[in-house]
């Protein structure tokens, strides 16, 4: 392909694509810089050492009679960059290529010594990292180029736009420090060698440095290094890139995995990314290889090239727009929930709701929750038209196992006319286990408001809630929404759907706009509400057969494949197993199967697959068995790890295919993403026909893939881990229960209790210990290893969720373990008053927390058990605030607490609130503002998982308190901004102040509530009340 100045576009469209371009579309924006970008423009001005200077120190740090070969290595052609570290590292190793990167970073900072100094290694000062840490951490230290400075800037102001993922190959931190200096939030992670850059999940920008670190990594430059295999690199790459705008600059294109994978994500046709390529020069010449990377994906469409491209001084222009436009897209930073959707313009508050905001709206479809790849899907067009030209918002897809319900709503979720219909297309797999759904609308909530308030905060909300916030966000836009295997919720006594799905069902009566929510399950239901349409899928036609077979790609003749029919009474699952036996193994009559198979007993599924099964090949058995054993869906790589010792990486690879032509397998997420699962009745069969402790080997396996993210994690640092890491542990407890390894899966869910009652999936704690609690041995349930810790984890999030009849259940079980009113007879009574609390039965909760109080009081023993705590709670919000008061102080003096003057910052905001709460009900209003304001500037600086609410609550009290000062007009307005926050996460709260600022003289309707948030910013800023 030649090109010509016709192929390139210039600086002006590239300014209009990320400027108005981006506004108009909302859509993100990521980057891959190279190290043009992080190199002053100016030589006499610091900054990171270019190709050339590094090159030169190299050759500084070499003996004298070793420059001639040195220099001799370069002249042989290629790249002098890394022939140079080439040669460096045959003779002076990778230590040494770190010391001078390490070198070649510090010259971007006020010099510690001269980085071309020719004194020799031996005078030069070592770094170790903890110097080199010490040294990011003074960002006022570093000289930044301008294009550096700007994409910081872009990243503080813009974040929801610009604020994604920043990769880059370049070894420094100046994009670290950039972003620090913006006032911006990022978390980085440096890959030396093969990793998965979706498993380091943390707030802010996300800063890759793909060939690793200037300390803390090794750094990567020579040929063997930039292209070895690096998988997990490559699918993580391509599942963050596969849907969105790349702009690379600055960058050289080395053949390495991020070049390769940009180009293959642009080729795939499941994908729609788009890729800026930027040149410097205003008649670039490209390099003959990047121009055969880069032509499919130019051809497609999906790579544009634009010339005259001086990173810095391009994006210091692009950064001053953003910073001046006043029609940027709304960040959750800079603006309050409400105000990205609503102004309030009387003192009639609508009735609470969280709109969605203007603009895309972007899912993160994990792995695991796509649809399944299907490959024959045939005899089905009718049931396709059925769900199509339904006018009902809820479809119920019913039918026995392998009948094909997923199938078939993958297909016209997938087809051109669910493309046309709906805006958005969103599917979720529930498992057919419980306490996932709440977890799924939190996080579809969580998006469809554009990150207005998080999965983590809505995690404790009940569904009855969740539902009222996700059915308000659909607005006018169209949605298809697949609910997978919701066969846990199925009521088989009225053949209805209950649980979390029922609330939504019920209020889906109220959404008119086209939109379509199916749900798919094994019994029937029969619903006649005329929002509701079910379809109960029957087995495949005879003709229908005929066609699976032609198109498998068999011969088999008519008569056999009727005898089949007959034989599975049309069951799709068994049908296409056939079938693809029949292709795969044409030398075998269909004839002869279907005779061994009717010579034989048991069910007609069961022979099925036991003959199948002697056909198999060793490494085809061996993937299955692994996957039986599995607790979700996995990847090829993990697949590779599980069978470590026993199935080689390409062999894996290739034993997935041919079971997936089998049928035998699932697949999901196309190449780039692909999991891959085991249908439930294949992995019934599989499980089946081993025993326990033959089965034990590969579950062991699989323990220890996880083990490696277990090893060391104590609580406090399991509260600092993302849910995807969290998730863990939780997969190593369900593992061990199955082993019957019921001490090590407490030991396990013990790490991780605390966090995940912080998290955004506290049900899925609840799942996996409801499991393990039903297992166990109650006799024995002392001698578990943090057995106690678990137990109540699992209760406080359960009573937090509203299951007072589950609590009270786990309660009984419990107190028949305690001897007498020994010391976990105080922890039983703390349960109770916690529950009580937590329900508003104050009376019954003093009752109960007086009772664990006095029995430690009395025997003096020794025990980390204490029911003070909420004790204090439940006396505070029964009117007995002095007794609270005296819980909260912790010792410390109450004029020290409300000191104007003085916060320690070491404390929660919890500790503030509470003697707040305490001096508000007693009257004391300066003194419970001064404190207010404390908890107030402690929660914003801390989030943590109830941190919506937290602040809520803040702004509700401290408006209390100001009408009750007189001062009606700001009252009004915190009580305005406590309204956004309570619509973000409870609207039965917002149900309930809504109606209270109704009965106020609306003498804050000219406020937005922006305006009011920003109010109570400043309130909290300055130093009166």
């Amino acid at each position: 392909m030649q090109l010509t100045s016709a192929d390139f576009y210039d600086s002006a469209a590239l300014h209009d694509r990320l400027t108005f371009g981006v506004r108009d579309i909302g859509r993100p924006v990521r980057f891959l810089v190279g190290s043009a970008f992080s190199a002053a423009p100016d030589p006499d001005t610091a900054g990171v050492l270019r190709v050339h200077e590094i090159i030169a120190l190299i050759r500084g740090d070499l003996p004298k009679d070793r420059l001639e070969e040195f220099d001799t290595e370069l002249a042989k052609g290629g790249n002098p960059y890394q022939a140079a570290f080439s040669y460096l590292l045959g003779r002076k190793g990778q230590q040494s290529a770190n010391e001078i990167i390490k070198r070649a970073v510090l010259n971007s900072r006020r010099p510690i010594y001269s980085s071309t100094d020719q004194r020799g290694p031996s005078l030069q000062p070592r770094l170790t990292d903890d110097m080199c840490a010490g040294l990011e951490d003074d960002i006022e230290g570093w000289s930044l180029a301008p294009a550096v400075a700007a994409l910081g800037s872009m990243v503080a102001s813009s974040p929801s736009i610009f604020g994604k993922h920043i990769f880059t190959t370049n070894f420094d931190p100046l994009l670290s420090v950039a972003i620090k200096r913006a006032g911006g939030r990022l978390h980085r992670t440096a890959l030396h060698r093969d990793g998965d850059i979706g498993q380091t999940k943390a707030d802010g920008c996300h800063v890759v440095h793909c060939h690793g670190y200037w300390y803390g990594s090794d750094t990567l430059h020579t040929p063997r290094q930039l292209t070895q295999d690096r998988p997990r690199l490559k699918t993580s790459l391509a599942r963050v890139l596969g849907d969105d705008l790349l702009v690379v600059s600055g960058y050289g294109a080395w053949n390495d995995v991020i070049t390769r994978t940009l180009i293959d994500v642009a080729l795939d046709d499941r994908m729609s990314p788009e890729i800026i390529w930027t040149f410097r020069e205003d008649d670039p010449k490209i390099d003959e290889n990047l121009l055969a990377i880069l032509t499919p994906g130019i051809e497609r469409g999906r790579v544009s090239l634009y010339r005259g491209i001086d990173c810095h001084d391009f994006f210091p222009a692009i950064a001053s727009y953003w910073a001046q436009t006043t029609d940027r897209p709304p960040d959750v930073k800079t603006q309050s929930p409400k105000a990205r959707a609503v102004r309030a313009t009387t003192s009639a508050v609508d009735a609470p709701k969280l709109k969605k905001p203007s603009g895309q709206v972007f899912f993160d479809n994990h792995d695991r929750d796509t649809p399944p790849d299907v490959q024959f899907y045939v005899g089905r067009d009718d049931d396709v038209q059925f769900v199509d030209k339904a006018r009902q918002a809820v479809i119920i897809l019913t039918g026995i196992g392998g009948q094909g319900k997923s199938a078939l709503a993958s297909t016209y979720f997938s087809g051109k006319s669910a493309e046309r219909l709906y805006r958005y297309r969103i599917w979720r797999d529930c498992r057919e286990e419980g306490d996932r759904f709440e977890r799924q609308i939190a996080s579809l909530i969580s998006a469809m408001s554009k990150g207005q308030v998080s999965a983590n905060e809505l995690a404790s909300q009940p569904i009855t809630n969740l539902v009222d916030l996700f059915v308000n966000l659909i607005g006018e836009d169209k949605f298809l929404f697949v609910f997978d295997n919701v066969d846990h919720y199925v009521d088989l006594e009225n053949s209805s759907i209950g649980g979390p799905p029922a609330y939504l069902i019920d209020r889906l009566d109220a959404v008119s706009n086209g939109s379509k929510f199916i749900f798919t399950c094994r019994p029937t239901i029969i619903d006649e509400r005329k929002h509701v349409l079910s379809r109960r899928l029957a087995g495949l036609t005879l003709p229908a057969t005929v066609e699976l077979f032609r198109q498998r790609g068999s011969k088999t003749d008519v008569e056999d494949i009727s005898k089949v029919h007959a034989s599975t009474n049309g069951h799709a699952l068994w049908l296409d197993l056939l079938a693809a036996q029949a292709s795969k193994r044409p030398e075998m009559s269909l004839f002869d199967l279907v005779g061994s198979l009717t010579g034989q007993g048991g069910d007609l599924p069961q022979q099925t697959l036991q003959v199948i099964w002697e056909l198999l090949l060793n490494d085809e058995r061996l993937v299955l068995r692994a996957l039986a054993e599995t607790v979700r869906s996995s990847t090829e790589i993990e697949l590779k790890d599980f069978l470590f010792g026993q199935v080689r990486y390409n062999r894996v690879q290739k034993a997935v295919s041919s079971l997936r032509d089998q049928s035998l397998v699932v697949t999901k997420g196309g190449h780039f993403h692909r999991v891959v699962e085991l249908h439930p009745l294949v992995r019934s069969f599989i499980r089946q026909r081993f025993s326990k402790s033959e089965r034990m080997s590969y579950i062991d396996a699989i323990i220890k893939f996880y083990l490696p993210f277990l090893k060391g994690v104590v609580p406090e640092v399991a509260a600092k881990l993302s849910m995807e890491k969290l998730q863990y542990f939780m997969d190593v407890a369900q593992l061990r229960i199955e082993a019957g390894d019921y001490d090590g899966a407490f030991l396990v869910l013990s790490q991780a209790g605390a966090a995940m009652r912080a998290s955004s999936a506290p049900g899925e704690f609840v799942r996996v210990t409801r499991r393990l609690l039903s297992e166990i041995d109650w006799n024995n349930f002392e001698s578990y290893s943090g057995s106690e810790s678990v137990f109540a984890s699992n209760f406080e999030i359960m009573a937090r969720l509203g299951r007072v009849d589950e609590c009270e259940e786990l309660l009984d079980l419990y107190l028949n373990t305690v001897e007498g009113k020994s010391a976990r007879y105080i922890h039983y009574c703390d349960m109770n008053c916690y529950l009580n609390w937590v329900n508003g039965n104050y009376g019954v909760a003093i009752r109960w927390g007086e009772e664990g109080a006095a029995l430690k009081a009395s025997s003096d023993v020794d025990t980390k058990f204490d029911t003070a705590s909420n004790l204090a709670l439940a006396r505070r919000d029964a009117g007995y605030v002095d007794a609270a008061l005296e819980y909260f102080r912790f010792g410390m003096k109450l004029e020290d607490i409300v000191d104007s003057s003085q916060i320690d910052e070491q404390r929660a905001g919890a500790f503030y609130g509470n003697v707040g709460r305490c001096l508000h009900l007693l009257g004391q209003v300066d003194s419970a503002l001064y404190c207010y304001k404390k908890s107030a500037k402690l929660i914003e600086a801390k989030p943590d998982g109830e941190h919506v609410c937290n602040q809520a609550y803040a702004r509700q009290w401290v408006g209390e308190l100001m009408i009750t000062k007189g001062q009606d007009r700001d009252g009004e307005a915190f009580l305005r901004a406590a309204l956004a926050k309570w619509e973000c996460v409870s609207p039965p709260r917002a149900n309930v102040l809504s109606k209270s600022i109704d009965g106020l003289d609306g003498i804050s309707a000219d406020l937005s509530f922006d305006d009011c948030e920003t109010a109570f910013l400043k309130w909290i800023a300055s130093p009166e009340i």
